[in-house]
C-alpha cells in the first residue's frame, strides 16, 4: 500500500510538473493533495482488482452439496447432473472396495494356510493363537530355540519380547525347507493385508477428489457466474478433467485432459 501510495504521487508530481503554469489549478502542491486524496479514498479502488472467492459467493451451500462426495464419491454430481463424472466417481468407487473385498478374502485364506502348514510340520497343536505367536514360530527353528535365547536375556537383565512357550506351545520345525516356505506363506497373507490398507487410502483420495470437484461446480441451482474457467481439479496453474462417456460403437469412451491458465 505504501509502495503504491508513493507511485501515486510521483506520478502526480511529474504531471504537475508538465502542466502550462498559467494554469491555477495546476501547481505541485494541488495536485499532490488531490492524488494524496485519491489514494486513501477507498471508493476510488477499481472493482476489477477484488479477488473473487475460489469457490464462489455460497461457501455454506457449496460444502453442505460437496459433502455428500464424502460419503459416496459421484453424489454431489449426480444431483449436479454431471452424469459423466458421476460415472466416474461411482466406478472408481465400486473398484476400490470390490479390490479391497478381495484382498481380504485372499488375507484371511493365506492365514489359515500358512497356520495349517506349521500345524503339520512344525507341531502347533492349536490354531487359536495371536499374531505375536505365528511370528515368533516364523522366526524360530523351534521353541526351545526361542527359550534359551529368552532365558539369555534374563541373565542379561534385558526385557523378554514374549513368554515362555511350552506344552501345547511348543514348535519344532521339521526341516529348515519347511521353515522357509513357512515364511514365505506369511509374507504372503501380510501382504495381501497391506494391500487392503492401501486400498482405503485410495478410496479416501477418490473422496477428497470428488469432493473439490462438487465444491468447484456448485450445488443444482449455481448459475456458474464470476466462477471463471472451472475444472475437476486445479493445481499451480494446471487443470485436470476426466470424462467419461458412450462412443460411436455403443459402447464407453473415457479421456483425460489436462490444460494449462496462461
Amino acid at each position: 500500500m505504501r509502495t503504491a501510495f508513493f507511485s501515486m504521487v510521483s506520478l502526480a508530481v511529474l504531471v504537475g510538473l508538465a502542466a502550462p503554469p498559467a494554469h491555477a489549478g495546476g501547481s505541485i502542491d494541488h495536485v499532490m493533495r488531490e492524488s494524496t486524496e485519491i489514494a486513501l479514498d477507498p471508493s476510488a479502488t477499481n472493482a476489477s482488482t477484488e479477488t473473487a472467492p475460489v469457490f464462489g459467493g455460497d461457501l455454506g451451500g457449496r460444502l453442505k452439496h460437496a459433502s455428500l462426495s464424502l460419503v459416496l464419491p459421484g453424489w454431489s454430481q449426480l444431483r449436479s447432473h454431471h452424469n459423466y463424472r458421476a460415472a466416474f466417481f461411482l466406478t472408481v468407487e465400486a473398484a476400490i472396495w470390490t479390490s479391497y473385498a478381495v484382498f481380504e478374502i485372499q488375507g484371511h485364506s493365506r492365514e489359515d494356510r500358512y497356520q495349517e502348514y506349521a500345524e503339520r510340520f512344525a507341531g502347533v497343536t492349536a490354531a487359536d493363537r495371536d499374531d505375536d505367536y505365528w511370528r515368533t514360530v516364523g522366526n524360530y527353528r523351534s521353541s526351545e530355540e526361542y527359550n534359551e535365547d529368552r532365558r539369555r536375556d534374563l541373565r542379561a537383565g534385558l526385557d523378554p519380547e514374549g513368554p515362555e512357550y511350552t506344552g501345547s506351545d511348543a514348535w519344532r520345525w521339521q526341516s529348515e525347507t519347511r521353515y522357509d516356505e513357512y515364511n514365505f506363506l506369511r509374507r504372503d497373507a501380510n501382504g495381501a493385508y497391506e494391500n487392503a490398507d492401501f486400498v482405503l487410502v485410495l478410496a479416501l483420495v477418490n473422496r477428497l477428489i470428488a469432493f473439490v470437484d462438487a465444491m468447484r461446480s456448485g450445488p443444482p441451482d449455481y448459475d456458474g457466474e464470476g466462477s471463471g474457467e472451472e475444472h475437476m481439479l486445479n493445481a499451480a496453474g494446471f487443470g485436470m478433467d476426466v470424462q467419461v462417456g458412450p462412443d460411436w460403437n455403443g459402447g464407453v469412451a473415457s479421456s483425460f485432459t489436462l490444460s494449462r491458465s496462461f
